[in-house]
């Protein structure tokens, strides 16, 4: 089992819908991982990013 961006990396990869667009939202996440996904989707939303 895979968590945090591996898990929604591998969704996205494994998905082929047809969508109008992709958004993400997650209570807190770091910096880094956020703007990983914001590549892969159309809108990130993240309450918090705690500091690193």
């Amino acid at each position: 089992i895979f968590g945090g961006k591996q898990s929604i990396k591998i969704e996205l990869d494994s998905q082929h819908l047809n969508v109008k667009s992709i958004i993400v939202a997650v209570p807190c996440s770091a910096t880094d991982c956020i703007e990983d996904i914001s590549k892969s989707v159309d809108k990130v939303i993240c309450l918090t990013t705690p500091d690193d």
